[in-house]
């Protein structure tokens, strides 16, 4: 008698299922391989170039914040030597002298680019000293002065060219035409 074997078929087909569910396997496996390395190469790369791009960005920011703060600085350098001034004048009237009227016109003809440091004052007259970048300012700080008829005489006592602060340090005496009390 001969036997039949129905299966046999259903053996090999499985056999070939196997081998093709364990190459199918292999090949997921290979490319989940490839994709985590190419991930691990590619990855930090693209993390270092947006860190570094960030970097510049913020230094670049920093930058323009340094400038403004810069620029802020150098208007509030200016506002408190103003004040200075005010302060100055506010101290002479509070002596009781009469410098009422020449307050004002002492802050006005003060040039933009002209510093003023010490004003000192006796009866007789009133001493001006500061600093500025150019000697025209000076010069047209005095004909302000000149234009005032409390004035007598305004001389420059001194002029200093300071290579440090490229500025020039000056001394102005004006002579009250009355003598003030």
């Amino acid at each position: 008698m001969k036997d039949f074997n129905f299966l046999d078929e259903y053996y090999d087909s499985n056999k070939y299922s196997d081998k093709r569910k364990r190459i199918t396997f292999e090949v997921i496996i290979i490319v989940v391989l490839i994709v985590v390395v190419i991930c691990a190469i590619w990855l930090p790369r693209k993390i270092l170039d947006n860190t570094i791009e960030s970097s510049y960005n913020i230094k670049k920011d920093l930058d323009e914040i340094g400038l403004n703060i810069e620029q802020g600085k150098n208007i509030q350098d200016e506002l408190e030597q103003k004040e200075e001034l005010i302060e100055i004048l506010k101290g002479l009237e509070a002596e009781k002298i009469v410098f009422s009227k020449l307050y004002p016109m002492l802050i006005d003809m003060v040039p933009e680019d002209v510093d003023i440091e010490t004003i000192s004052y006796n009866l007789n007259d009133l001493q001006i000293s500061g600093s500025s970048y150019t000697k025209r300012d000076i010069s047209e700080f005095m004909i302000n002065l000149g234009g005032l008829d409390v004035f007598k005489d305004i001389e420059l006592s001194n002029v200093v060219y300071v290579g440090s602060s490229n500025k020039n340090n000056f001394e102005i005496k004006c002579t009250f035409a009355k003598v003030m009390e």
